[in-house]
């Protein structure tokens, strides 16, 4: 066998291996990639009862839209938070959440000055089912109870109709 084409050979299979390298590389994002569509749930969070001596668990309602990756049109309405004491509800949107390959995504939206900001964390996996959190920045930031209890953070859940 010529030197030559022992030489090429090892060539051969490192170019081989790059090529299969670059076409997982596109295949891969587009497996990972959160379903377009539309998607409801449900929203939970402690805060303050009525009459402000104990706490309680309230509940609201959580849409937005999956487009090209994105989370778009992001609406959490009917959950109370917990703000100095009192327990206003508040109407969090958001326009558009960026989400990366694996599905996750984090945006800080300011509804109001006097209640600071709010911090949405998502995460949508490729079955359609979404999660995460929303936290408060400023005077409506969260707080811990001494058996480690957070109020004023809530967690929602959603799935793809």
């Amino acid at each position: 066998m010529p030197w030559t084409s022992r030489l090429f050979r090892a060539h051969r299979r490192v170019a081989g291996a790059t090529g299969v390298v670059a076409l997982f590389s596109l295949v891969a994002p587009a497996l990972a990639a959160a379903p377009s569509g539309t998607y409801t749930g449900m929203s939970s969070g402690r805060t303050v009862a009525l009459g402000g001596r104990s706490f309680t668990t309230d509940k609201g309602h959580v849409g937005f839209y999956v487009r090209s990756g994105d989370v778009v049109k992001f609406n959490l309405t009917g959950q109370r938070f917990f703000c100095g004491g009192q327990r206003p509800e508040i109407a969090i949107r958001a326009a558009k959440i960026n989400l990366d390959s694996a599905g996750r995504g984090k945006a800080t939206v300011t509804l109001d000055p006097v209640l600071g900001k709010f911090v949405i964390a998502i995460r949508v996996t490729r079955a359609g089912q979404a999660s995460g959190t929303v936290t408060p920045k400023g005077p409506c930031a969260p707080q811990t109870d001494t058996d480690g209890t957070v109020y004023g953070r809530p967690t929602f859940s959603a799935k793809r109709r």
